[in-house]
């Protein structure tokens, strides 16, 4: 059986991991604020996601921002070469909003394929019919709104709710044609082929396809999710290099020391219990699904307004942050800093495996080591008694 010291020897090193992991972090956040990394990776997330990776290649991204779903959730104007001022975050619901208004624009701008498909003439042709029978459901509404006598409120109830299906209908019918021709063009394809096969599903029910629209964002944010995970992993462990290198983190050298100095084990296990209620909130470098876990409400660590813009954190009070992060982890009393160069090619070569960890387990992130570090303590206080246990039966 494990003896509680090799737990203790654990959680000690764990508790190293997690402390210079939130240095990482917070270096890592303060980075990402003023290279504005998440609006750039929303950015290119949508222009994979309509075939609008160049510049402006379709104009369907430039549609997209400058529509009022999320023309408002920044400020100044889009400029894709330029996108320090973009959001970090875009509500799936403003999406597939913003998306049902740019369709017919952006279909409308583009020249009839020849020769004509024909199922884009019958599109065409359904469209007309829908438009002008929904115009004539709305003459009907205001015809007996008008009639003297006022018409039964019945009829007029009635009425106005065939006037509300026809628009319904002829909306998805023109959004249809419109999808269609789209789908026609190589450089709207991309939007076109899904978008019909969205409408088609949907079955005229607006709502559906609203869904749909939302969907088919989120996957594409579930990719832009994983994209900057992995860049946040990258980054943190260059992070991690640095601080191992500067404070010679080396996780051999540390793992040797509480070993043999159980007095040290024992101050640091006591750090560490101490610290456990206070769960590091997760910061948005670690988030990986930035639309459906809705930061700007919920993982919001640098107090970032509701519009979904990045904020430019406080850079003394960042820095003062790290600072602190720093002298939590000297505290801990554990042999760090330079005394003197490694000896030898053995001695570079620990150290250089050491500090190679160490950047390794920092690349990790807070929130891993602080989950690994609670399932240590729930093992150790189980087996802590037992040993106490044992002791007292020799005795």
């Amino acid at each position: 059986m494990l003896s509680s010291s090799f737990f203790d020897v654990a959680i000690g090193i764990v508790f190293v991991f997690l402390l210079l992991s939130l240095i990482a972090s917070t270096v890592n956040e303060i980075i990402a604020s003023f290279m504005t990394l998440r609006g750039k990776q929303l950015l290119l997330g949508l222009q994979t996601l309509l075939n609008d990776t160049g510049v402006d290649v379709n104009g369907l991204v430039a549609r997209l921002y400058n529509d009022g779903q999320i023309f408002g959730l920044f400020q100044g104007e889009f400029n894709a070469q330029d996108p320090r001022n973009l959001p970090s975050y875009i509500p799936s619901k403003n999406f597939a909003m913003a998306m049902l208004n740019i369709v017919p624009g952006a279909a409308g701008a583009l020249p009839d394929p020849d020769p004509m498909p024909a199922a884009l003439q019958t599109a065409e042709q359904v469209a007309q019919q829908a438009t002008q029978a929904a115009q004539q459901a709305a003459q009907a509404v205001t015809q007996l709104s008008n009639q003297q006598p006022p018409a039964p409120p019945d009829q007029l109830t009635a009425a106005e709710a065939a006037a509300v299906k026809a628009a319904a209908t002829a909306r998805l019918a023109c959004l249809r044609r419109d999808a269609i021709k789209l789908a026609n063009h190589d450089a709207t394809k991309k939007l076109g082929v899904p978008l019909l096969s969205m409408i088609d599903s949907a079955a005229a029910d607006f709502d559906k396809l609203k869904g749909h629209l939302e969907d088919w964002y989120n996957s594409a944010m579930d990719r832009v999710s994983g994209w900057y995970k992995n860049h946040t992993q990258r980054v943190l462990f260059v992070i991690g290099v640095v601080l191992a290198i500067a404070l010679n983190a080396d996780t051999i050298n540390i793992v040797q020391q509480l070993s043999k100095n159980p007095t040290l084990r024992e101050s640091v296990v006591a750090a560490a219990q101490a610290y456990q209620p206070k769960k590091p909130a997760e910061t948005k470098s670690d988030q990986t699904k930035p639309d459906q876990t809705k930061p700007d409400q919920t993982n919001n660590t640098q107090g970032q307004a509701n519009t979904g813009q990045e904020a430019n954190p406080d850079l003394a009070k960042s820095i003062k942050a790290v600072s602190d992060q720093v002298k939590d982890v000297e505290a801990l009393g554990i042999p760090l800093g330079w005394n003197g160069l490694p000896e030898g090619f053995g001695g570079w070569a620990e150290s250089l495996v050491g500090w190679l960890l160490t950047a390794i387990a920092v690349s990790l992130g807070a929130p891993f080591w602080f989950d690994i570090l609670n399932k240590f303590m729930v093992v150790r206080s189980t087996v802590k008694p037992g040993e106490k246990t044992q002791e007292g039966r020799r005795k």
